[in-house]
């Protein structure tokens, strides 16, 4: 047993961040959540049914429903009133309350994993309440919704707020269908004024690492369907980083993906650790129940690039193997390995 804690790691890949402490800290994305990458990842549909009085504000809630979006669920309107039917079709009125004036109400919101701790879920989008009230009807001797009503949800959306860490200053550039830019736009003094509108098409008001995105470059399809008049944005968003605004990066508006950037390459790293597992594998606490173990792999890296980790039994001129790919859809990825007490020395590196 006293083999694995000797285990070597060979890390293949592996880059120095930046010269200064704050440049060490800063993450550029790969893409923002506009365009064709819209909605972001972790968006959430709150779906709520309630009663409400004469003036159409709620007075009381009896259901309510949390689901995560996935691109497989279509268009986010869709999916939003998928899920809506979904809780309509199951809402029983509590005795007493069938002849109450009901009300569907959504809220489309997203977690910065980030900031999760310290600031709340980003709107996106809702229904309007107030075009979304019902009586409801009896029908085989069940109290329910219209047949209609989950079509009658209106689904609209909102500018996007999109957490940019390091975020100094912003230009939106705008181009032709030939690429030829007309018109730029830049924040005047960075973004340090949080009760100034300094963002082109935007505002600061949420703080200085937010970047504002109007409804039409943040979800283009649904502006094509509301004017026919809309045209699709053609350019980028210039971003700068740093309070020296020394790192910058393009972002298609189209797709949200990064065009270029001077960014210093993430470098791809790995950890390994022993930990204790239970009797299906997982990981658990210390504890004399279990002499279980496991070597818990940790990697860290470019968001969204798919990271390999392989095995071999030496270091030099071995046959690596490959163990597990990890996603690395938010710049890290864990796998754990259970320890054969058999297994020769083993050898691990990620790339």
């Amino acid at each position: 047993m006293k083999k694995f804690l000797l285990f070597a790691v060979a890390v293949l890949v592996g880059f120095v961040v930046g010269a200064s402490e704050p440049q060490r800290q800063i993450k550029v994305p790969d893409s923002l959540p506009i365009g064709t990458s819209f909605p972001p990842a972790g968006t959430m549909f709150n779906i709520m049914v309630g009663s409400v009085d004469q003036t159409g504000s709620l007075t009381e809630s009896y259901a309510h429903t949390n689901a995560l979006y996935t691109q497989e669920m279509g268009k986010i309107e869709d999916a939003a009133r998928n899920q809506i039917d979904i809780l309509v079709k199951g809402f029983v009125p509590l005795p007493g309350t069938e002849t109450l004036r009901n009300v569907i109400s959504l809220n489309i919101e997203y977690t910065v994993p980030e900031i999760k701790d310290t600031v709340p879920p980003l709107p996106i989008g809702w229904s309007h309440g107030s075009e979304n009230i019902h009586q409801l009807v009896k029908v085989n001797g069940k109290w329910t919704f219209p047949s209609d009503a989950v079509e009658k949800v209106v689904v609209g959306f909102q500018d996007l707020s999109v957490y940019v860490r390091g975020l100094s200053e912003v230009t939106l550039v705008l181009a032709d269908e030939q690429g030829k830019e007309y018109s730029s736009e830049t924040s005047q003094n960075g973004i340090t004024d949080k009760t100034c509108s300094q963002y082109p098409g935007g505002s600061a008001y949420l703080g200085p690492d937010f970047l504002e995105v109007s409804v039409g470059v943040s979800y283009p399809p649904y502006y094509l369907e509301q004017y026919e008049d809309f045209t699709l944005p053609r350019g980028y968003y210039l971003l700068k980083f740093g309070a020296d605004k020394a790192i910058w990066a393009k972002y298609d508006l189209q797709t949200g993906l990064k065009l270029a950037s001077n960014e210093p390459p993430v470098p791809l790293t790995l950890a390994i650790s022993l930990v204790q597992l239970d009797d299906t594998g997982k990981i658990t606490l210390l504890s004399k129940k279990s002499l279980r173990w496991g070597l818990k792999l940790s990697v860290s890296g470019p968001m969204g690039k798919p990271a390999s980790i392989e095995y071999a039994d030496t270091a030099v001129g071995g046959q690596w193997t490959p163990l597990t790919k990890l996603s690395m859809t938010y710049g890290s990825g864990e796998f754990v390995e259970p320890v054969v007490s058999t297994a020769p020395t083993r050898f691990y590196r990620v790339r």
